[in-house]
């Protein structure tokens, strides 16, 4: 897959989370899968070059990520917001790497 595609299937995969464990309101919905994709970004899930991050703990470092980005981006935010939105950043990149481990086998 190229990186673009690469791209794509991660927001894919994370918006699905997002609405899952979040269940965002349409108006924050684009931001918050937004902080999540940000989160897996920031731990090289997809690197520049299209190399797909294969380090078992990459999805809990996303998690960590979005949160620490949650904190910065949207001081406001309450807890369990920003506890979902963490949990939502690690499933989607738990499932996007499994389904980039498929398509590749």
């Amino acid at each position: 897959m190229d990186t673009i595609a690469l791209h794509v299937l991660l927001v894919e995969q994370v918006a699905r989370a997002v609405d899952e464990l979040v269940r965002p309101a349409a108006t924050t919905r684009s931001r918050w899968v937004d902080l999540c994709v940000e989160g897996a970004m920031a731990c090289d899930v997809v690197t520049d070059d299209g190399r797909v991050a294969d380090h078992p703990d990459v999805a809990r470092r996303s998690r960590w990520a979005t949160s620490v980005l949650c904190d910065l981006a949207e001081p406001g935010i309450d807890d369990s917001t920003r506890h979902r939105l963490g949990l939502a950043s690690e499933v989607g990149v738990a499932r996007f790497c499994a389904s980039v481990r498929r398509r590749a086998a």
